[in-house]
């Protein structure tokens, strides 16, 4: 399956923050390889998907402050 970030391939920084997202896909940063700063803050994300992080292993700065999410799954990051 093909995701909106696909083509983004050297992408270091993405900021998604202020945009009203209840809902991540699973594979939404599946191809994010490069990735090192991920800002999903002051958004209305409820929980995570199981291994939604797992491809992003350049992940260093994580902001995910100001949601609803109440617990964090084990398997984030797992691959």
């Amino acid at each position: 399956s093909s995701t909106f970030f696909d083509n983004l391939l050297h992408l270091e920084t993405l900021d998604i923050s202020f945009n009203k997202l209840s809902e991540l896909s699973p594979i939404l940063f599946k191809n994010l390889v490069m990735l090192s700063i991920l800002n999903l803050n002051h958004n209305y994300l409820t929980y995570l998907p199981d291994n939604l992080f797992k491809d992003l292993t350049k992940l260093t700065i994580l902001n995910l402050s100001n949601n609803l999410i109440k617990q964090l799954s084990k398997t984030l990051f797992e691959k």
